[in-house]
């Protein structure tokens, strides 16, 4: 599952960025008070999901609502 939700969000945060380009992974582990290594180990399947008041930070980070 880890491996599937990283690919997930690696894929939501690409074309969100201000530029156009992809928001930045240190930029969504500031905003969810990580550091950039626990998310890449995270979109990269090292690791499980974070809980649910860290994902909720996530999908604001990645500009996602419930229908993303």
């Amino acid at each position: 599952m880890a491996g599937e939700f990283g690919k997930f969000i690696d894929g939501k945060r690409r074309g969100r960025g201000p530029d156009g380009g992809a928001i930045l992974l240190k930029d969504i582990a500031k905003a969810m008070g990580a550091t950039p290594t626990y998310l890449s180990d995270i979109v990269k399947g090292r690791r499980n999901p974070p809980e649910i008041s860290m994902l909720l930070k996530v999908s604001v980070s990645c500009k996602m609502n419930l229908n993303s």
